[in-house]
């Protein structure tokens, strides 16, 4: 498996755990939403993982893998850090919780669209070799 992918899996593995992990705690703790250290704790997970889900569906797509799953991870993870970015704006009253479970969707989504293209790279290049 090249470096690019190994690394691309491990900040999926690593960020999207962080991720998850603030996420939560900002859903059932919102008075620590307001501490701006861990809300870029938390934006910088969710970037690292957009950017490393793109790059895995990216490769395996190059390796002849499926260019669906590539363009999957490509619009996914732009919807992911246009929705994570403005979510704030979005239903701010008492609707706001809906949109936090769909933000925590979109992440869970995202982290196994990574899982699954580097599966596929995985299992492409044991083909090859």
């Amino acid at each position: 498996m090249s470096i690019l992918v190994r690394i691309a899996a491990m900040c999926v593995r690593i960020f999207g755990a962080i991720a998850l992990v603030l996420g939560i705690i900002f859903f059932f703790v919102s008075s620590l939403a307001d501490n701006n250290t861990v809300l870029l704790i938390h934006e910088f997970s969710g970037v690292m993982i957009v950017l490393a889900v793109i790059i895995l569906g990216s490769v395996q797509a190059m390796r002849g893998g499926s260019s669906g799953l590539a363009a999957g991870a490509i619009v996914l993870g732009i919807a992911a850090y246009f929705f994570g970015r403005y979510q704030a704006n979005i239903l701010p009253q008492n609707g706001h919780w809906i949109i936090e479970i769909l933000h925590l969707g979109i992440g869970i989504a995202l982290i196994a669209l990574g899982e699954i293209s580097g599966a596929k790279y995985k299992k492409l290049q044991a083909k090859s070799a």
